[in-house]
């Protein structure tokens, strides 16, 4: 029978936003696996770390060819998270499956610090400024 090999989708998840200093980093996240470009996920997974931190995922058991004994192309695409951009680099493919790497990077608070008096300390936030000025 055609498609029964076993055939898995692993995704594993980096953060990137320094042990989440900011507080904001969620606690579970979304990942939805796509076949052969269409639009529509095939399967959906939510991924929480395990005990040691770690966040990783799979989609087991997925089909490897189609009924016509072609192989299936498969991409996954994480579901947005605020705050945070997202690379998925596919990491290794062969006869038992498929392995993404998702990358996602916090931007932190950016400060610039002025020198001598009357100089200041910027602060950008999202999109608002703040700016503290002194005198020596």
């Amino acid at each position: 029978m055609v498609g029964i090999l076993p055939y898995s989708i692993r995704v594993t998840k980096t953060w990137n936003d320094h042990d989440d200093n900011d507080g904001v980093r969620p606690e579970i996240i979304t990942v939805d696996l796509y076949a052969n470009g269409g639009e529509d996920p095939i399967e959906t997974v939510v991924i929480t770390p395990d005990e040691s931190g770690a966040w990783a995922g799979s989609f087991d058991h997925v089909r490897r060819y189609d009924e016509n004994g072609v192989p299936i192309s498969y991409t996954v695409k994480e579901r947005e998270i605020e705050g945070y951009s997202s690379e998925i680099t596919l990491v290794s493919s062969d006869d038992s499956g498929m392995d993404f790497s998702i990358v996602n990077s916090h931007d932190d608070k950016e400060f610039a610090f002025g020198e001598g008096a009357g100089k200041g300390i910027t602060a950008n936030i999202g999109d608002t400024v703040f700016v503290l000025t002194y005198t020596v």
